[in-house]
């Protein structure tokens, strides 16, 4: 079955939003605490630098729901939003393997990207549609 112009468009809206709002946020956090540029070098990680990837999975779920919203507010339907959230952890799975450490931020990750794309999306579509 064909993909709607508008489904196609929804997840290339909510694939980029998610990449640009989770660089702005990465940018904004090595300007503020320029050492959390250097996070993934080390197989250990200290408790301050916890916080900081703790940081940074706050700042990627939240451009993953406001991804999700956005594929809802364009018309995108469920299965739009569910291949937005598959784009992005094909993305975070090709960063993991060229970083690797710390296995627990990427596991975490790649847990909790499509299910918050998902809950934007049905976070729009139900105030929306009902």
């Amino acid at each position: 079955m064909m993909m709607k112009a508008k489904q196609i468009i929804s997840i290339l809206a909510g694939f980029g939003a998610i990449g640009l709002l989770s660089s702005l946020a990465a940018h904004i956090q090595g300007i503020i605490y320029p050492e959390s540029v250097k996070l993934f070098d080390h197989i250990v990680v200290s408790k301050a630098n916890s916080i900081q990837l703790l940081i940074k999975l706050s700042c990627v779920s939240t451009s993953c729901f406001m991804g999700g919203i956005l594929v809802a507010w364009l018309g995108g339907n469920k299965n739009a939003a569910t291949i937005t959230g598959i784009s992005i952890v094909m993305v975070v799975a090709w960063l993991w393997i060229h970083t690797i450490y710390p296995i627990w931020f990427w596991t975490l990750l790649l847990t909790i990207v499509i299910p918050i794309v998902r809950l934007g999306y049905h976070f729009i579509h139900k105030q929306t549609f009902g």
